[in-house]
Formats: structure tokens, C-alpha cells, sequence
């Protein structure tokens, strides 16, 4: 990339900027890929647990900038002292609790609002972090540089770079618009200005339709889990318990009976 200052011409080249072992064009890429499945996953734990899409990210666009940090910040800092399986868990779920903790209490602070609470959990903290989170925060983060990110960086690794700018360069607008306008819409400024709501609704209208498709994939995957839960419960009652079967089909047949009499009843009225 080019810029020029007083007649002289400067190159900015992402590759060279080296931060712990990783090129800064590495870690913007790691940033949006992972900031954007961080917002799937939300998406679909809160179509499974709620039943409904709700757009969990907080920004308009389909991206969690938490989870691109998270994730940088963990490969920035973890990847030296990947030794053993221990280290990793602990020391992963000590930044990313951290991490947690600073994001929501900043939040909080600026905006007046919590994107989440746990407060109901055993062990929290002030409701940002908990117990629970920190092991799930742990064992996510070590699954993710031992098994996942080699993957998805291989793949990342072998796009042209001319690409790689070229989509950078995209996201990256995309992305300080809709976090400006964020902003805005979350100081009130969109009520004086017609315009930022507009902008807000254009943002938010992709990720809208990306949420509504992974919240349909998603309850029909956890529809069929429970059908197949169901299903193997009954039979292994059945198995254990025969008698168990057979009086439920007796309540049943005599339940048709007793419908059939009353029925008959009626009729001769």
C-alpha cells in the first residue's frame, strides 16, 4: 500500500509489521474469520436455547469484534508457551477471562448496558465472568490452535495477496462504518439524524439474513436431536421395563375404547 507525505512516497506493507510471530496482515485476517464465526456460534447457541434468532453481535454486521480479539490476542500470546496440553487450557482461560471481564465492564461503563450477564452462575464476578465460562473459554481456545486454526490459517495462507488486501481493505470500511454508527445509535444520535438509522437498518439487514438461516439450520438440527433422543430414551425403557410397554399400549387401546363408546353415546342422542 502507497501514501504519499510532502512529495515523498511511503510504503505500508502489512507483512513487515510483525507482532509476536504473526504479520499484521495475518492478524487482520484472523480478526474478521474468527470474529464472524464467534457471531455464528452465538447465533446458534441462542437459537437453541432460546428457540428464536437474536442478533448477539454489537454491531449491525454479522461479527463479534470480542471473539477476532480473543482469538488474536491468544495466538499473539499463547503460541510460545504451547508445551503441553495444561499450560495451554490455563493460561487460555486466564486471557480470555480477562479479556471477558475488561470487554463487558467497559461496556457497561460507556453504554449503560450489559451485552451479558452471568450473575445467576455460581462463581462470577461482578456478573462479567464466571467459573463455568472460564473452563468452556479454556477448552475452546486450546481446541482452536491445536485443531482448528492450523486449518482454517493453511487456507488462509495460500489466498493470493493481492485478494487478501483487497478484502481487507473491504471489511475493514465495512467494518469502522458500522462501528461508528453503532456508536451513534447507542448514544441516541440516531433519533436526531434520519440518515444513521437508515445506514444502521442497511448494516444490519445482511447479518439479519445470515442469523435467520443459521437459526433455521439450527433448530432443525435440534429438532432431529431430540426426536433421536426421545426415540432411544423410549426404547431403552421399553427394553429394561416390557411391562412398561405394554401397559402404555393398554392405556392407549382402552382410551380409543372408552372414545368409541362416548362417541356411540352421543350418536344415540
Amino acid at each position: 500500500m502507497l501514501y504519499t507525505v510532502s512529495d515523498k512516497v511511503y510504503t505500508f506493507d502489512m507483512d513487515k509489521i510483525m507482532i509476536g510471530g504473526f504479520s499484521l496482515y495475518e492478524l487482520s485476517l484472523v480478526f474478521f474469520v474468527y470474529g464472524f464465526i464467534g457471531w455464528c456460534c452465538e447465533v446458534i447457541y441462542a437459537a437453541v436455547k432460546r428457540g428464536k434468532f437474536i442478533n448477539r453481535g454489537f454491531l449491525n454486521g454479522p461479527i463479534c469484534p470480542i471473539y477476532g480479539c480473543g482469538v488474536a490476542l491468544v495466538l499473539i500470546i499463547l503460541t510460545p508457551i504451547n508445551v503441553n496440553f495444561l499450560v495451554l487450557f490455563v493460561a487460555s482461560s486466564i486471557l480470555t477471562t480477562l479479556l471477558e471481564f475488561i470487554t463487558g465492564f467497559a461496556l457497561e461503563r460507556i453504554f449503560h448496558k450489559k451485552w451479558w450477564d452471568y450473575s445467576a452462575e455460581h462463581f462470577n464476578l461482578l456478573g462479567y465472568v464466571c467459573l463455568r465460562m472460564s473452563i468452556l473459554w479454556g477448552l475452546a481456545c486450546v481446541l482452536i490452535i491445536d485443531v482448528v486454526h492450523p486449518a482454517i490459517f493453511g487456507a488462509l495462507l495460500k489466498m493470493p495477496h493481492i485478494a487478501g488486501y483487497i478484502i481487507l481493505a473491504v471489511l475493514t470500511v465495512v467494518f469502522i462504518t458500522d462501528l461508528i454508527f453503532t456508536i451513534m445509535q447507542l448514544l441516541k444520535l440516531n433519533k436526531r439524524f434520519a440518515f444513521i438509522e437508515k445506514l444502521n437498518r442497511s448494516l444490519s439487514a445482511g447479518s439479519d439474513l445470515i442469523g435467520e438461516s443459521l437459526y433455521k439450520a439450527a433448530s432443525a438440527v435440534d429438532q432431529k436431536l431430540n426426536e433421536a433422543r426421545s426415540k432411544l430414551e423410549n426404547s431403552r425403557l421399553v427394553k429394561a421395563f416390557p411391562k412398561l410397554g405394554l401397559k402404555k399400549e393398554q392405556k392407549l387401546s382402552d382410551a380409543v375404547n372408552n372414545t368409541e363408546m362416548q362417541t356411540d353415546d352421543d350418536s344415540d342422542k
